[in-house]
């Protein structure tokens, strides 16, 4: 048996104590005029500090997007796990601990708290575009005890806005068939033009080439006297000839000026009852010789390409699947399309800033501009709205379309709606983000169909591709 005196305090650390063997402890209080009885005995076994930290988290990988770094990462199973900082360098070295380098900014100085053996991951926005980053991510425990170190890294790229390259065939370029003949004009891109001297007579034969296959349309520039001097014939290959012409509606504005027209085929129509379709062609790589021959005197041809029309993407998305943040959570509702969606629950309070969140890893198939629609209940107008950002973008406030039955509503912000994304093609990370409390989100959509409207009868029913004049193999 041991006694101490430890003084007027109320808590007290012993030490030197074995590791495994049991300790009775009791105490009494003393003053001037004597000491009180023993308290009642307790007990504890001494163990050991803990010094093992868990394992390091697994399939971290870094994403280049439009400045910023998506980070994903699975966390380790340990039981003591309780959270991973993550810390980065650009001067081509990774981190060697938790404390050196810089904490990405999550506003918890770099620290993601989870549970053992779950996902998570972050946009590491503001990042510079060329840059190299390079992370590193350290699971802890409570203690804490660090991992050893996962790393990841990579280089923001802005995206390729260029546009593709056409190869331009000027009319004038080829010997022509009589009567078709060659003029000179200075107003022509190339000093001249093609026109035929009589009608339904002389050609133009030009052989391209095509790198890509795909869907194709043919843009040429032209002119057009009147409504008696507006049409070719046109055929590619041995295919069938077709008649094209150039103002088929009669508009004043496009007689006696050189513009470009998109190639269409009148088909059955007729000047009374039109049917003019635009012409789209499927081709496969290879060669292929494209033929105008005249139909109307004085009709001009200028130049013309090939444009290859990318297919119109129709991404959908349940609100539910993405990696939510609290205080965004999910709840269940039978008239959901899938018999939940997302929301911060009624009276969890608004934000100013984001507050909460559900990210969307999204794969675009083309570049071009896109447009997000989300189906919404949004029950009043103080609860109507989210925040939404692309890639660590800037968060946007989406006001959301009020109505107590699910509605589908376009995303909109900075004064646009619906608010048109210029995206790249391939991964990035979309964000919804809590505003207001109380407002619903069951499904999205993504798609480069900018006059595209999902209908509440039937959402999936997506328009079908225009159809095709004819098909070349």
């Amino acid at each position: 048996m041991k006694s101490m005196d430890v003084g007027k305090v109320t808590t007290y650390t012993l030490t030197g104590l074995q590791d495994g063997q049991i300790c009775y402890i009791a105490v009494r209080a003393y003053n001037d005029s004597g000491e009180s009885n023993y308290s009642k005995e307790v007990f504890g076994v001494p163990e050991p500090d803990d010094t093992t930290p868990p394992a390091h988290v697994s399939s971290f990988q870094a994403t280049s997007g439009d400045s910023c770094v998506t980070l994903s990462w699975t966390n380790p199973t340990d039981d003591d796990f309780v959270g991973t900082i993550i810390c980065y360098r650009t001067d081509g070295t990774y981190p060697t601990d938790h404390t050196d380098g810089t904490a990405v900014d999550n506003g918890n100085d770099g620290k993601f708290l989870n549970s053992p053996g779950s996902n998570d991951g972050f946009v590491h926005g503001g990042r510079q575009n060329g840059t190299s980053y390079y992370y590193s991510a350290f699971a802890c425990d409570k203690v804490p005890n660090y991992s050893e170190a996962a790393h990841a890294s990579a280089s923001p790229i802005a995206p390729d806005t260029t546009d593709p390259t056409v190869t331009i065939i000027e009319a004038e370029s080829i010997t022509t068939t009589s009567p078709m003949q060659i003029v000179s004009d200075a107003e022509a891109s190339g000093g001249a033009y093609i026109q035929t001297t009589q009608v339904d007579s002389g050609t133009a034969a030009y052989t391209f080439n095509i790198d890509e296959s795909g869907t194709y349309k043919i843009i040429a520039r032209v002119y057009a006297l009147d409504g008696g001097s507006d049409s070719f014939y046109v055929k590619i290959d041995d295919g069938e000839e077709f008649i094209w012409h150039l103002n088929p509606s009669g508009n004043p504005d496009e007689f006696n000026v050189w513009r470009e027209d998109e190639v269409n085929n009148q088909g059955t129509g007729t000047w009374d009852n039109p049917q003019y379709d635009p012409y789209n062609i499927e081709l496969t790589q290879g060669t292929y010789i494209i033929t105008f021959r005249g139909r109307e005197t004085n009709c001009r041809l200028d130049y013309f390409y090939f444009s290859k029309i990318e297919e119109l993407s129709y991404k959908w998305i349940q609100a539910e699947s993405g990696n939510l943040s609290s205080p965004l959570e999910t709840a269940l509702d039978p008239d959901a399309s899938a018999g939940a969606y997302i929301w911060k629950s009624s009276g969890s309070g608004d934000s100013a800033t984001s507050d909460g969140a559900a990210e969307y890893t999204i794969d675009i198939p083309t570049t071009g501009d896109y447009v997000i629609w989300g189906r919404v209940v949004a029950p009043d107008g103080g609860s109507d709205s989210f925040f939404t950002s692309i890639d660590g973008g800037e968060d946007l406030a989406w006001g959301v379309e009020t109505g107590s039955v699910w509605t589908w509503d376009s995303v909109n912000g900075n004064e646009q709606d619906p608010l048109v994304f210029n995206l790249a093609a391939g991964s990035h990370t979309l964000r919804i983000s809590g505003r207001e409390d109380g407002t619903k989100l069951d499904r999205l959509l993504i798609t480069n169909d900018i006059a595209f409207v999902p209908s509440e009868e039937n959402p999936d029913n997506v328009p079908p591709h225009a159809v095709r004049n004819l098909r070349i193999e």
